[in-house]
């Protein structure tokens, strides 16, 4: 019985140099599968409206460049939420979610490249909101031992614990962004400070500073005003950093890159107990979110999509999930 799965993925290069090679080696055995391509979320979305029913799984990369601005008219696709309410569909994430609530039959992975800056946070929101796999694009070689190993997990998507490499790295992340996400500052959830912060660099921070610009960028998102207390903001810092430090640390993304070095040390409850030390100069000389999220355009246009907003919501909807203090 021939399986067929749509991979969605902008890279041309991958998919013949990857995909297609795997496909030919099983094609005609028990394991037979056809792998198709869908470059963009519009085409994905315009595939599995017309024949979602004939597949047996999606694997979707997350940054499929349908945020930037001399290729959105055509890669990006609106579609509707769990109210009828539209918005723009442009990162994997929103594939995946879009397949989770309209074709629920359908195994899901998020698919990535596990140096890519922003392979934490995708794999572990694809895992925590949608239940997908995360599933590496280096698993696609051409030889019997890794074809064997992908194509036993795609047949038991399931039961991915002995037959998928990255599953312990994205458990233990998982469980981090959970907690990351399950918090709030001055009534404002963490993925809206992410996002935020993930879109400053120190080169635009402008008049007023960080916690100036930091609050342009929140009210940019959620529609209100808001003040930064720099005090106030201390011990939340510190205490995301942690997170988002431990959820990375298992990922193959180049030191030179993420700049452990630099990271400050800080502890939230010592900051909490210590007035003296509730201030920003902690982050004078690096900050992680600004310094390393906000320098990946990649993570900052995974924190601010629309799309990934709306699966966050769409996961709290069918859980009933209360986001925390």
């Amino acid at each position: 019985m021939t399986r067929r799965y749509l991979i969605v993925d902008d890279d041309l290069g991958r998919f013949d140099g990857r995909y297609k090679p795997v496909a030919t080696r099983v094609r005609g055995s028990s394991s037979d599968i056809v792998f198709t391509p869908a470059y963009a979320p519009s085409r994905a979305i315009e595939i599995l409206s017309e024949r979602g029913d004939e597949f047996s799984g999606v694997l979707a990369d997350c940054d499929l460049n349908a945020t930037r601005a001399d290729v959105v008219a055509d890669k990006q696709v609106r579609v509707e939420d769990s109210g009828g309410r539209g918005y723009m569909l442009s990162t994997g994430l929103g594939v995946l979610d879009w397949v989770h609530r309209n074709l629920p039959g359908v195994a899901t992975w998020a698919l990535i490249d596990t140096s890519a800056t922003h392979a934490p946070l995708y794999t572990s929101a694809a895992s925590l909101w949608l239940g997908a796999k995360p599933m590496d694009v280096n698993r696609f070689r051409d030889t019997d031992e890794h074809v064997a190993n992908l194509v036993a997990e795609l047949d038991n998507p399931r039961d991915p614990l002995h037959l998928n490499p990255l599953w312990p790295v994205v458990k233990h992340s998982t469980a981090l962004f959970d907690q990351l996400m399950n918090k709030t500052h001055q009534g404002v959830e963490t993925l809206d400070w992410l996002g935020a912060m993930a879109t400053l660099t120190r080169r635009n921070y402008g008049p007023g500073g960080f916690t100036a610009r930091l609050g342009e960028r929140l009210q940019q998102i959620t529609g209100r005003e808001i003040t930064v207390h720099r005090h106030r903001l201390a011990a939340f810092l510190a205490g995301w950093q942690v997170l988002l430090a431990e959820m990375y640390y298992g990922f193959s993304i180049d030191d030179e890159v993420i700049s452990w070095d630099d990271w400050p040390m800080v502890d939230e409850a010592e900051i909490r107990a210590d007035r003296r030390k509730q201030d920003l100069s902690h982050w004078d000389h690096f900050n992680p979110f600004t310094d390393f999220l906000g320098a990946r355009p990649e993570c900052g246009q995974f924190l601010t999509a629309a799309d990934v907003r709306t699966a966050l919501r769409h996961y709290r909807e069918r859980t009933g999930t209360e986001i925390g203090p």
